[in-house]
């Protein structure tokens, strides 16, 4: 029954969905009058009115479905212990019930192993000790390597031969190649092309949009200057990532911009860039995003 349910408001979902793109897509070809005016307006306020409910309902879903996600995981991990065969009946390291030979704790455990055997093998030196930890700064519970002694920590940043170039490895086994973007300095460059990915994806579908745009309103055709599929990313650099050189870090000067720069100019790059990292690395533990490759960071 519960099924069914989420399967009937997905479908609900889709029909005013569609029923929204529908009503707008034929109203903006119909001639102007005070009749489109007040069905616009109408759609409008209906459509706000759906918008404000599911901004609700993806806000309590997302916690809902990280908690539920990170029970069943301690709940995995508290069942899946090595039963004590020194006692008949013990408690778990979570505080429940087992004992040795216990069925459902023996299956999972198989199925641990299993899982353990299909993934990349661990980098030698890193820490194996990996339990959730609060962060804090933010609240936030991290599944993350653990260690007692900042010696222990190994290098973050590894080259891999077979497929060149620099990568480094996140909380959930989630992989990056490190881009290299071509770096623009905010103060010079200002139209800013191709520094954001345009929200039609594809070139094709935002020339078609724009057409349909540029025809309801009998205006001229604009330009986008958004990144489409397959175009590389700007990225802008501005003087308070960068003081000295907002564009640092551009590969095409890198040679000569490096002899400008001071350690008060890479503390504001590791400012920006290290508390970047982590929380894209809280976005993806938070929505459960694992074992994903990201290795065209610099392509649209």
């Amino acid at each position: 029954m519960q099924t069914e349910s989420i399967t009937q408001y997905s479908i609900l979902l889709d029909e005013a969905f569609s029923k929204i793109i529908r009503v707008y897509s034929k109203l903006q070809l119909e001639d102007y009058s005070i009749e489109t005016i007040e069905r616009g307006k109408n759609l409008t306020n209906k459509g706000y009115k759906l918008l404000e409910v599911l901004k609700s309902h993806v806000n309590g879903l997302e916690t809902s479905l990280s908690n539920c996600s990170a029970f069943v995981e301690d709940i995995e991990d508290d069942l899946s212990c090595e039963p004590k065969h020194d006692s008949y009946v013990y408690q778990t390291k979570n505080g429940m019930l087992g004992y040795p030979g216990k069925d459902f704790i023996k299956k999972i455990i198989e199925f641990k192993e299993q899982q353990k055997k299909s993934k990349v093998v661990e980098t030698p030196n890193a820490p194996l000790d990996i339990q959730k930890t609060l962060i804090p700064e933010i609240g936030y519970y991290l599944r993350v390597n653990t260690v007692t002694d900042l010696k222990e920590i190994p290098n973050a940043i590894y080259y891999c031969k077979n497929n060149p170039g620099l990568y480094m490895r996140m909380p959930n086994n989630n992989l990056l190649k490190i881009p290299f973007p071509e770096i623009v300095d905010s103060r010079k460059e200002y139209d800013r092309k191709h520094s954001i990915r345009c929200k039609y994806y594809t070139k094709q579908e935002c020339d078609s949009q724009r057409k349909k745009m540029a025809r309801s309103y009998n205006s001229t055709l604009r330009i986008c200057n958004f990144a489409h599929e397959g175009d590389r990313i700007i990225k802008i650099g501005f003087p308070s990532r960068c003081p000295s050189v907002p564009s640092f870090g551009n590969p095409h000067t890198m040679s000569s911009d490096i002899k400008s720069i001071s350690e008060d100019d890479i503390k504001n790059l590791l400012l920006y860039g290290l508390n970047d990292i982590i929380i894209s690395a809280v976005w993806l533990d938070f929505n459960n995003v694992k074992n994903k490759e990201f290795l065209n960071l610099g392509v649209c």
